[in-house]
């Protein structure tokens, strides 16, 4: 995050945050602009800042863009990575449908196309327990992509049905019911 007024002393703040994303960051900086000027606002759109504050700057809206940025920051957290002998691979949480397991193999199954390294599941289940959840020994879905529940089963929006073990079909049904409360 880099808070930049837009009239410095020999330069433009404009030109300073254009040269920054060019050279070392592009988007994945967040740049503020500060200005006492709001017609500069406008100015901005093309090189997209995460924000505006006009000056005098209130503590208030200083909170605010600080809290939008740690939202943010959670949301790019979402993020799988997984080693195989091609090098390191990431994938997006929200692009994964479910993991399975094959013999010492990790399957990740996304609605486009599916991946595979050599892994152990609960270890997945460990680190994406938040988003994830472990429905048999085998199966780790993402329950934002369960299309419908049924007493020992789920079916995954891709149409894919996934047993529950017996051990957890009551975990699942109290998971799923809270992730549909959140849609709500």
């Amino acid at each position: 995050m880099l808070f930049l007024d837009i009239c410095l002393e020999h330069e433009n703040g404009i030109d300073i945050g254009t040269e920054i994303r060019k050279k070392n960051y592009g988007k994945e900086l967040r740049i503020t602009y500060i200005s006492t000027y709001q017609e500069y606002a406008m100015k901005l759109f093309r090189i997209h800042p995460f924000d505006f504050l006009v000056k005098p700057i209130r503590e208030e809206e200083l909170f605010r863009v600080i809290g939008e940025l740690r939202e943010l920051l959670k949301e790019r957290k979402k993020i799988f990575e997984y080693t195989d002998t091609k090098g390191i691979h990431k994938i997006s949480y929200d692009k994964i449908l479910y993991f399975y397991s094959l013999g010492k193999r990790v399957h990740i199954v996304t609605s486009e196309k599916e991946y595979e390294y050599r892994g152990k599941l609960k270890d997945v289940a460990d680190v994406t327990e938040e988003y994830f959840l472990l429905i048999h020994k085998s199966y780790l879905i993402n329950m934002e992509h369960v299309e419908h529940y049924e007493y020992d089963n789920v079916v995954m929006k891709d149409k894919t049905r996934l047993s529950i073990s017996k051990a957890n079909r009551k975990k699942v049904r109290e998971r799923l019911l809270q992730t549909e409360k959140k849609r709500l």
